[in-house]
């Protein structure tokens, strides 16, 4: 199973276009094909986030069933990753806690960081925009690959 953590701006964007990566992601998560990881501070930031920049019909309903087919982390630490934006750092923390494949985002702060590897751990996280990410699956979709994570060169 491919695991992966999205940022709160990949489900904004999924809000309005129904044909986009974004979009297309989390439905891959709600029909088990990917496997979401959310932390009790990344649904916060969900919650905090939608209210205030989501008003479109339907939403909400994709966002519950997201949530709940997502596998719940909590992160023991938050440690100091993105420098210049440290309200980012718990997306990393869900991301490592959850042993995530992918962290799906289209923030700069966090695309700087792929990939993203722990000292102690030779396995690194891909940090991807939606588009990109999409297109890999697409392709090990298309290539009969099982195995998304070693198309993304993560194993």
């Amino acid at each position: 199973m491919n695991r992966v953590v999205l940022d709160t701006n990949v489900l904004v964007s999924s809000a309005y276009d129904d044909l986009s990566a974004s979009w297309k992601i989390i439905e891959a998560c709600i029909r088990g094909e990917l496997t979401a990881i959310v932390s009790p501070a990344l649904r916060g930031e969900y919650d905090k986030i939608l209210a205030k920049t989501v008003s479109i019909r339907g939403h909400e309903e994709q966002v519950r069933m997201l949530l709940s087919a997502a596998d719940i982390v909590h992160p023991v630490s938050v440690p100091r990753v993105v420098e210049d934006d440290p309200e980012d750092d718990k997306v990393i923390a869900a991301a490592v806690t959850g042993r995530a494949d992918a962290v799906i985002t289209n923030d700069h702060h966090l695309l700087t960081l792929d990939p993203y590897t722990l000292e102690e751990s030779s396995r690194p996280i891909r940090i991807l925009r939606p588009v990109t990410f999409e297109h890999f699956r697409t392709e090990a979709a298309r290539s009969g690959w099982r195995d998304l994570a070693r198309l993304l060169g993560i194993r």
